[in-house]
Order: C-alpha cells, then structure tokens, then sequence
C-alpha cells in the first residue's frame, strides 16, 4: 500500500516535488532542528558604507533601451562593443518624469551618443553637454540637436566644474557624469554640484569600478562624510544584465545621489 502510495505520488508531482514530500513529512523534526540552530540571520555592518542595491534588467526592457539601439553608447546594453546596463536603470527611475521639462546634464559627452540618446528619451528638456576636448565639442554642435547646449569643462578644476553647470540660467533636475572615471575627479564633481542641484534631483556618477582599492566604496563614504547632508539619499547600484561587457575594466557601477529637499548649502 505504502509502496502504491508512493508510485502515485511519484506519477503526479515528479521525481523532485516527491523527494521534498517525503523529505518534509519523515525528517520535518530534524530539519527545524537544523534551521533553529544554522540557519541565522547573518548581521550586516552598514557603518562605514553607503547603501547598495543590485539590478539585473536584463528582462526589463525599457523604451530608453530600445532607443539606445539606434545609438553607439556604452550606457546601452545593446552596444556592440563596451556595453554596461544603465538604460534599464535610468527608465526605472526617470519613466515618470521623462516628459517634463528639465534640464540636464552629461559631464563627458565625449562622442555625443550618450546627448543623442537623451535627446530622444527627454523630448521636452534642456540638454547641456560637457567635455575637456573642444574637438568633441565642436564635432557635438554638429549634431545640431534641439535645445541641446555645450560647453567645455575641466573636472579637476573646482572653478571650471562650477563656472560650466552655472551656464545653465536654472539648476539641475539631473546631472550624469561620464568623464574621466579618476576617483578624485568624481568627488571633485559631486561637491562642486550641490549648489546647481535642484531640491529633489538626482547626481549620478557613472562607471564605478568594482575591483580597484582606490575606487573601493568605503572610500567613497569617507571623502563624502562632509557633504552627506545635502542629499537625502546616496547608494550604489551594481548594475546587471545578460549583456554587460566591459572586460579588464569591470565598472558597471552607478553612485546615485539624490539631493536633499531642505538643506541649501
């Protein structure tokens, strides 16, 4: 009967579901031993590190990331050679506010895919393009996108940083920067934008790398202790797809900052 018993039950759930069957009816006593005693739940020091999220979107196909493949941009997926999974993630957190009228900024346009990019996603917003290189300045102008301004801007001067957001007539509902991806100059950046940030916006630094001790995320918290103030919420988001590709660098790294609605520096 018991053997009967088992055939059936074997028959309609299959071989994997009969195990767990048998496995939680005859030896259910030992396994709440086992989870009582080592299965605890781990602690997780959060004192010397800013928050961190991991996405995987690679069954989140975004409007921003069917856009993206008509443009050669490494923020893309989809990009044929260097690809992170940014467009998934900027879809996520912009879908609501894309139609709006903003204003915007990528520091280090370089090419200009990433501006040509926006300009499709953001219709209605005021674009600003920045690079250390008049040649791609130059060559971004020709472009001759709508509402779409450039200028140029060297990260590893605090004036400079200050003296081209300040271009902008308004402050910023978004500010990404794609430049040099040197640690110094990101932090440079993050505390000479505070003042062009718009109360509610967002500061993204783009391409973290994930292995290198001089990009190591307590460093990050520790030359931002000062100025954590002014932003309501800073985290990193590990970025992941199916697609990703950025051999010997491993950077597919965001650091978000979202800029306080109180604090005015």
């Amino acid at each position: 009967m018991i053997i009967k018993k088992g055939f059936n039950y074997l028959r309609e759930n299959g071989l994997k579901d009969t195990f767990k069957i048998i496995l939680f009816k005859y030896f259910k006593k030992y396994l709440n031993f086992f989870f009582r005693n080592f299965n605890k739940i781990k602690k997780i020091n959060q004192s010397s590190k800013f928050k961190k999220i991991i996405i995987d979107t690679t069954y989140f196909n975004s409007d921003l990331c069917e856009i993206s493949k008509n443009y050669k941009t490494d923020k893309s997926p989809y990009n044929l050679k260097h690809r992170h999974s940014y467009t998934g993630i900027y879809d996520f957190l912009f879908h609501k506010i894309k139609d709006y009228k903003l204003n915007i900024a990528e520091i280090g346009c370089y090419k200009n895919e990433g501006m040509k990019l926006f300009r499709d996603y953001f219709k209605n917003s005021n674009l600003y393009g920045y690079d250390i290189g008049q040649k791609y300045i130059d060559l971004a102008k020709k472009d001759d996108l709508k509402n779409t301004f450039y200028f140029l801007m060297d990260v590893n001067n605090d004036e400079n940083i200050q003296s081209g957001l300040s271009k902008c007539p308004e402050k910023f509902d978004i500010i990404i920067d794609d430049s040099s991806h040197i640690f110094n100059h990101q932090i440079k950046i993050i505390k000479n934008s505070i003042p062009f940030l718009k109360k509610g916006s967002y500061l993204i630094i783009e391409d973290i790398f994930n292995d290198r001790h001089e990009h190591s995320e307590e460093k990050y918290f520790q030359s931002l202790t000062e100025i954590k103030q002014y932003f309501s919420e800073i985290y990193f988001i590990q970025s992941k797809h199916i697609n990703n590709f950025s051999p010997l660098y491993n950077n597919d790294k965001l650091l978000v900052l979202e800029r306080n609605e109180v604090i005015e520096l």
